[in-house]
């Protein structure tokens, strides 16, 4: 009976490791490809400077803002918080980045 009680812990303890092991690789996926994205977006705004599309200081103010949202999401775990009305909340009226605006209308 012994036996039992401590395969079934033991089953019961590897189930449960098993998902937050998965949530800690997703969560490494989601870091590298924020990541990336983050540089593709340096080089595009490198590339609208260049070429003339962009101001340099529109081209330092964009990139201001992607370091200021890459330092959140660092915080925040990489957590989405969902823009606008009720994103993720039910059909109210959520509060996303600065306030209402677009958004999902609660779905």
């Amino acid at each position: 009976m012994k036996k039992l009680i401590v395969l079934l812990t033991t089953i019961l303890i590897l189930t449960m490791a098993v998902p937050v092991f998965a949530a800690d690789q997703e969560a490494d996926t989601l870091t590298d490809l924020y990541n990336q994205m983050y540089e593709t977006r340096q080089t595009l705004i490198d590339n609208y400077v260049e070429q003339g599309l962009i101001t340099e200081e529109q081209g330092l103010f964009m990139k201001q803002r992607m370091e200021q949202a890459q330092q959140f999401r660092a915080e925040s775990g990489n957590g989405y918080h969902g823009f606008g009305f009720g994103f993720g909340r039910g059909m109210g009226m959520g509060i996303g980045f600065g306030g209402p605006g677009f958004g999902c209308g609660g779905w």
